[in-house]
């Protein structure tokens, strides 16, 4: 990964935390924030935080107004009118995530749910009838869709991937425990879930030693 592209992807981590940062302090009706305010609140580094601010406020300053810094987010993040998406997978975890996680986010404008499976084809969640994968093409187009979200199981992952991108899918965030082959221009974030359970597990044992023996972690 070239360094400008790694830079891209570090802020892309980087953004949703600035944004619920922010969210929070509007809902305190805070109006301004320093570097050590974001700091302090986000964990990030002064490095990183004075990389970030420079690409989204274009320059450094004393303080930011907390308004203005979250529309500059929005814009950075290209949510002023929301991102286009796609549920691949109307199983438990599709369905769980259409109604709950994105169901929510006023900024993720979900416009299709797709399966293969003949009994989900046609039910409805959330108001949207369950469609058949292979009129993915036909619903990206028309609603200009660039984010695709995979959960299906690991035998379909790759698949599923592909018809994702041959659609024009330019994102794709992948829930299957399976490495994906995609092209250089395409986007892949993989969340392993039972990974992580296993470091949480791994990591409150841990901790749970270091209390009893005084040692660091």
């Amino acid at each position: 990964m070239d360094a400008r592209k790694k830079l891209f992807v570090s802020l892309a981590r980087r953004l949703p935390v600035y944004f619920s940062v922010l969210n929070d302090y509007i809902r305190k009706d805070v109006k301004s924030l320093t570097t050590g305010d974001l700091m302090q609140q986000t964990g990030f580094t002064e490095e990183q935080l004075n990389e970030d601010l420079i690409q989204i406020c274009g320059g450094l300053e004393s303080s930011y107004d907390v308004v203005l810094f979250r529309e500059k987010i929005l814009k950075t993040m290209s949510l002023e009118d929301g991102v286009s998406t796609v549920i691949i997978g109307a199983g438990n975890l599709g369905t769980a995530l259409a109604r709950y996680n994105i169901g929510s986010d006023p900024y993720i404008k979900l416009i299709g749910i797709f399966d293969i499976d003949p009994r989900k084809i046609g039910t409805d969640i959330l108001g949207l009838e369950v469609k058949h994968v292979s009129r993915l093409k036909e619903v990206i187009k028309e609603y200009n869709a660039s984010v695709a979200i995979l959960t299906v199981p690991a035998m379909h992952a790759q698949q599923a991937a592909e018809y994702a991108i041959d659609s024009g899918i330019k994102v794709i965030y992948n829930f299957a425990p399976v490495k994906l082959q995609v092209p250089e221009c395409t986007y892949l974030h993989n969340v392993d879930l039972s990974l992580d359970l296993r470091s949480i597990i791994f990591y409150a044992t841990s901790v749970g030693k270091v209390i009893e023996t005084g040692d660091d972690l």
